[in-house]
């Protein structure tokens, strides 16, 4: 559903397996509760105001809504979501990946 992850998953996976991966260089943060724990009090008041600030989190970050079949509503109200940060985010995980060539 639409419930936030069970607490104890963050307490035992996350941060540890964050750490086991020093080399991680972009975060497709995904959801309100994703922006919540990674960027914290960066973040906007709403879901929609973080995304449509995600250049002040770009490149390390990209604020995205959850990946779900109930936000086609959101994407089509938000044109500049696809036509903007999607290429940006794109672009980002190709030069990451050495695809950028």
């Amino acid at each position: 559903g639409d419930l936030p992850p069970p607490p104890i998953c963050q307490q035992t996976w996350h941060e540890r397996l964050i750490a086991s991966m020093p080399k991680l260089e972009v975060f497709i943060v995904a959801g309100q509760y994703a922006h919540a724990f990674h960027l914290g009090e960066r973040r906007e008041r709403t879901l929609t105001e973080t995304v449509r600030a995600w250049r002040a989190y770009a490149p390390r970050f990209f604020p995205v809504p959850h990946p779900s079949w109930h936000n086609n509503h959101w994407i089509a109200a938000n044109p500049w979501f696809e036509r903007e940060l999607v290429p940006a985010m794109r672009r980002q995980v190709h030069k990451v990946l050495g695809l950028d060539r």
